[in-house]
Parts: C-alpha cells; structure tokens; sequence
C-alpha cells in the first residue's frame, strides 16, 4: 500500500491519538527516557518514538506507514486497547491493507476478542489467496485452533481425567512436536496414574533439551522422591533454588527441601518411640509422643500407641480420658473401642464397658472386633476362674516378670480359649525376653483373623526385624499405614 505523503493521503481523514491521551504518552515517553539511560531496552525505543510521531502529527496529518509504526510501537509495549482503537479508526480510512488487518486481528485476540480475530484472519485468507498475507493469517488460525487444543487438554487435567489428557496428548503428537507445557502435563498424568517409572523416563529425556526449565526441573524431583531417590531430587532442587534465586521455582524447592528435613527427622523419632515400646519403656514413650505432639498432629499408630503406653504403667485414668477425647473424632475405630471398654471395666464402670462393646458386636456384625467384644461381654458378665488367671497375669507384666506372664498364658490356653488381651499379653511377653520365632510364629496364626488390629502390626513387624526379614516387615508397616491413613471419623 502507499506510505507517502501524496495530496490524496493528505485529503483523508488523520488518525490521532485522543486530547486526553496524548499528554499521558508523552510523559510516558519522558519519564522512560530518564529510565533508559541505563537500561536501553525496546520499550526505552518505542516511547520516544511515540512521543515524537505525536509530536509530528501536531503539524501534519501522519502517513500511513507512521500511523502503523506508531501503532506496532503501542503493541509492543502492551498498550492493546488504545492501539486496537487507533487501527480500527485508521481502517476506516484504509480498509484495504492486510497489513493493518493482520494487525487488528492480533489486537483482538490480545484482549480476548478472539471471535472477531478468528474472523478477520478467515476474511484475509479468503479474499486474498495464495498471498503472503493468507499465509500468515492461515498460520494465526492454526495456532489458535491447536491452542484451543490444549486449553481442552488442561481443562482435561482440572477436572483429574488423566486418562483423557493422555489419549489427547497422545493425538496431537501425531500432528508434530509437543509444546513443553503439553510433555509436563502428560508426565503429570502418568504420574497420578502410578506409572511413575515412565514419567520419570521421559521428564529425564526432556530435562537434556530443556536444562533450565524449572518447573521440569522440580518435576523430577517429584518423581524422584516417590521413587526413594531422594538425594537425587535433593540435588535437583537444590540446583532450582541456586539458579533461580528468587522465583516462585526456587521457593518451592526451598520449601521442599525443608519439608523433607523436617519428615525425616520426624521419622527418626516415631523409629526411637516404636524401638522404646519394643523395650517396654513406656515411661520414654509417653514422653516421646507427647514431645512429638507439639511439632504437628500426631499419626493415628502413636496416638494408640500412648494410650497402651499408658495403660501398660498402670495409668488407667490418663490413659481412659485420652481414649475418650479420641473416640470423640473417632467414633467407628473399634481398636480405641475395645482399649475403652477395657479401662472402663479396670476403673469399675462395667455398665458403660457393657454398653460400648454391645455397640461394637451390633455395628460391626461379623468382624474380629464383634467376636473380641462378644468374648469381653461374657467375661465381664460372668467373673470366673479365668478371669482370675488374667488379673494375676496382668500384674505379672506390670511387674515386667516376662518368662511368668508366657508361662501362665500358657497353662491358661490348656484350660479355655485365650482372649485377645491374653494372646497379646503372651506375644509381648515373648518379645521381651527375646523368643522371636515363637512369638513370630504366633503373631502370623493371630494375624489372619486379626488383620485391623495395629498393635498387632506393630509387633510383627518388630520381629520380622529382629529375624532380619527387612522386606516382610517393611510390607507390614506400609500395610498398617494405608489401612490407618485416614481412620474413620
């Protein structure tokens, strides 16, 4: 199109910026000119060109080609509306240039307009085939469809169907290369879909062509620690926080590094409680727990793991109040129940000891817990030479005379079933003095009708550890903490 200054430019009609906002600009372009003296940039070249093209539009009307100058320089700088006012008023005036329909469509879509810039490019495109400027909006429309594509593949992800995002990532690169943006979101996918190993494969393959993206960065490590590789994603995050000092990445991997810190040395000191309770050192275990308490809500395993701590030294009533404010929040845990129900019946409350393991029998219909609770109920109902036998044995163990309480659990067994309590008291006993295989091989025989119960768990784990069977008792523990992850309220 024609740029001079020609009689018939000169005849039509100026395009100026507005009265009000002509001075702004200026002023602009002043105060960034003191700004640039030490830091030229192409914003510190764009507004002294603005002010003097406003300048020189105060003698003359603009040529084209300086109105669209000024117009490139007010986009560059992001400017948008005032810019896409000051086009669609020049195009009044020059309907013709695809150079400045171009412009406006990209202005549009800028703002969000994004209908009205789809339908200048497609007008372009049509009326004015096989030229450069079809090109260039035929490539615009391609890019706003295959960005709509991936804005369906993130809300895709808002919504956790990471099935879908995968199948849709998966199709758009049959068309060509992946954005970065759209291989971290399939990584993301794999990842919340438990195939951890191959998103950690791929986000290595991509963190050789891309070394400085932060967020891929902090994704592996992600996927690092998952897979207990810690010190690498230590590294990893470590290298984001030096290299990016500053930046959300370099706070988070901070924060990460922290928190991990903190989770191992809180795992330091849950190992010292449960090796403390191994000992029959309920005293230290007490204090441990209460002392980890202050740092963070404790894990269900150590609350429970108090309260038989505390029942162990013969504090019944700490032991039953602390029962009771759990069972607040935690109504449906028949463990907790069962304990309860146990110091109700030492602290002489049989009514309510009746009551609550009624409520366990007829909640829990069928289950371990029920036919504990039903075995509890005869008891208290009808005292007996076996209960008699369990007392002495309980004062045993108070007394921490081991070999005694295994001996007279035994005898015991030869005169009735044993109870729940008695088969726990034996294998603690066991354990104590020493007798892993036995008492392993009791633990395994109780634990097939009593999978739920923890302090079960707990100490089978201890003597698989003992025997030297790390990989059986790391099975067991993680079984125990998913089980016990969120416990019924």
């Amino acid at each position: 199109m024609p740029s001079g200054s020609s009689s018939k430019w000169r005849n039509r009609r100026t395009v100026s910026l507005p009265m009000r906002q002509r001075r702004p600009l200026a002023a602009s372009g002043k105060t960034s000119n003191a700004i640039c003296v030490s830091r030229p940039s192409a914003e510190c070249l764009n507004w002294p060109r603005i002010a003097s093209t406003n300048e020189l539009e105060k003698q003359r009307p603009l040529s084209f080609a300086l109105a669209m100058q000024r117009l490139y320089a007010l986009q560059s700088l992001g400017q948008y509306a005032l810019a896409l006012d000051l086009a669609n008023r020049l195009a009044l005036d020059y309907p013709s240039p695809t150079d400045l329909a171009l412009l406006r469509a990209d202005l549009l879509e800028q703002i969000g307009r994004h209908p009205e810039a789809v339908s200048i490019w497609r007008q372009i495109e049509r009326e004015n085939a096989a030229t450069a400027a079809a090109a260039q909006a035929a490539r615009r429309l391609e890019a706003v469809a295959h960005q709509q594509v991936e804005e369906r593949v993130f809300e895709l992800a808002r919504q956790q169907r990471h099935s879908d995002v995968i199948e849709a990532i998966n199709e758009l690169e049959k068309g060509g290369e992946l954005s970065l943006a759209l291989e971290r979101q399939r990584i993301h996918a794999w990842q919340a879909l438990g195939q951890k190993s191959r998103a950690l494969n791929r986000a290595n393959q991509l963190a050789v062509s891309h070394p400085g993206d932060a967020k891929l960065a902090l994704l592996r490590a992600d996927l690092l620690e998952q897979q207990d590789r810690w010190e690498e994603a230590a590294e990893i995050l470590r290298q984001v926080a030096r290299e990016n000092p500053g930046t959300t990445a370099a706070f988070d991997a901070e924060k990460q590094l922290r928190a991990e810190s903190a989770r191992r040395e809180r795992n330091l000191a849950v190992e010292n409680i449960f090796e403390l309770a191994r000992g029959q050192n309920h005293r230290a275990v007490v204090t441990a727990i209460d002392e980890l308490e202050k740092k963070g809500e404790l894990e269900w395993v150590l609350q429970l793991q108090r309260l038989y701590s505390l029942q162990s030294l013969g504090e019944h009533s700490a032991a039953l109040e602390g029962a009771n404010a759990l069972a607040a929040t935690h109504p449906r845990a028949t463990d907790l129940a069962l304990l309860r129900a146990e110091l109700l019946a030492r602290d002489e409350r049989q009514d309510e000891a009746i009551r609550l393991l009624q409520q366990v029998r007829q909640e829990f219909p069928g289950t371990p817990a029920a036919a504990e609770a039903e075995q509890r109920l005869q008891d208290i109902a009808t005292p007996s030479a076996i209960q008699r036998a369990e007392r002495r044995i309980f004062e045993l163990a108070a007394r921490q005379r081991h070999r005694d309480v295994a001996d007279a659990v035994d005898e015991l067994e030869k005169q009735a079933e044993l109870s729940w309590l008695m088969e726990m008291q034996r294998l603690y006993a066991l354990q104590a003095l020493g007798e892993n295989g036995r008492a392993l091989e009791l633990a395994e025989r109780l634990a097939v009708t009593h999978r739920d119960a923890v302090e079960l768990s707990l100490l089978r784990a201890d003597v698989l550890i003992r025997r030297q069977r790390w990989q059986e008792a790391a099975t067991v523990l993680k079984e125990l903490k998913r089980e016990h992850r969120d416990e019924p309220a």
